[in-house]
This record gives C-alpha cells, structure tokens and sequence, in this order.
C-alpha cells in the first residue's frame, strides 16, 4: 500500500472503535473523530482520488460521509438550544 493508503487504513483502524466508544460514551472524543474520518473521506474521495489509487472511496460513501457530518452538526445544534432552553 501507499502510505497515503496505509495512513487513511490506520484512521480507519484506530478511528472507527475510537469514534464508536467516544459516541457511546457521549464524549467530544466521538465528534472529534467522526468529524476527521468523515470529512479525510469526503476530502480523498472527492479531491485526491489518484493518492488512494488504487484503492477508492465510492461516491455513494463520499455522500454519506457528508449526510453524517450534517446530522452530527444538526444533532450538536439542537442539543444545546434544548440545553438553553432548559437553564432559562
């Protein structure tokens, strides 16, 4: 492999169990991580599909890397307007 692959195997690797227990823990950690492997995969395969040749990242993933970055943000947003609602 490549070491632009090796590197996006080793966010994949190390990212996704970090991602899962950051989530089910309610913790930063997991935003901060789906936000990176979310937004690598967008980047790669959108922008830089040659690096990762050849390997590639389908259009259909690249999509709904960008639905799960919307709905993290939105899901975050409407947390704290209930959490401001709910201190007023």
């Amino acid at each position: 492999l490549s070491t632009a692959l090796q590197a996006l195997t080793l966010l994949w690797a190390v990212g996704g169990p970090v991602a899962g227990v950051g989530l089910l823990c309610a913790s930063f950690v997991g935003d901060i991580a789906v936000t990176a492997i979310a937004s690598t995969e967008i980047i790669a395969g959108i922008d830089f599909p040659n690096v990762i040749a050849p390997a590639s990242i389908p259009t259909p993933i690249v999509y709904a890397q960008i639905i799960n970055l919307t709905s993290l943000v939105a899901l975050r947003a409407w947390e704290s307007y209930e959490n401001r609602n709910e201190s007023a």
